[in-house]
């Protein structure tokens, strides 16, 4: 959060400010790595979750599909009066 209040207030390049973040001390980068590692652990969440909203939608759509199907080539028959 830091970094890009600063980012906005100075204009820096986010990428000069991250190798600055890199360089600072040794103590740094074992939390830009935790902060990596969490990030790729969301990403890899949130691509899962896609993948399952993506599989239903697709099964939804063919369940869908059929039905219509269904329902346009069923016979017709006049209504009795």
């Amino acid at each position: 959060m830091k970094l890009s209040r600063r980012t906005e207030a100075e204009s820096e390049d986010p990428a000069a400010l991250l190798a600055e973040a890199y360089c600072y001390s040794s103590n740094t980068f074992g939390y830009i790595d935790a902060i990596d590692r969490q990030t790729a652990s969301a990403e890899m969440r949130r691509n899962s979750a896609l993948r399952e909203l993506a599989w239903h939608s697709e099964a939804r759509a063919r369940k869908l599909d059929k039905a219509s199907r269904e329902i346009i080539d069923g016979e017709f028959s006049e209504a009795a009066e």
